[in-house]
């Protein structure tokens, strides 16, 4: 009996390709265009929120880095690469810069910023949990 190993592997794979083609085409499709027309049925120029999210009015307001540091109580961090700290509320790691990293060739710029805190424009943090 000849081995028919890879006549039967471009069988599956040809059968898996028409069934993303087909699920693509019949699902994924018409999902989409119910969504777009829900969308201008409702007026389409309405900005989408997600819960927890701020609205866009809030986002152009930013605070200055220490004001929005000092929405929450904080624990200090400092290691022998990293310093900064972690905001209790939400255990989120919010405030983090490297120790032996620069901005720039010269020594005395600012140290490497990793994590800035929600509040603060260009926000970006862990968070756990």
């Amino acid at each position: 009996m000849p081995d028919q190993s890879n006549r039967n592997t471009i069988i599956f794979v040809v059968c898996a390709v028409i069934l993303l083609m087909a699920y693509q085409v019949f699902v994924m499709g018409p999902q989409a265009k119910r969504r777009e027309a829900e969308l201008k049925a409702r007026g389409g120029d309405q900005v989408q929120t997600v819960p927890g999210a701020a609205s866009a009015i809030q986002k152009a307001t930013y605070l200055p880095r220490d004001q929005a540091a000092a929405k929450s109580p904080r624990v200090a961090i400092d290691t022998p690469a990293v310093y900064g700290s972690v905001a209790l509320k939400g255990a989120r790691i919010d405030d983090l810069y490297l120790k032996g990293y620069r901005q720039t060739v010269d020594p005395k710029s600012p140290a490497v910023e990793l994590l800035r805190p929600e509040g603060a424009e260009h926000a970006w943090f862990a968070e756990f949990g």
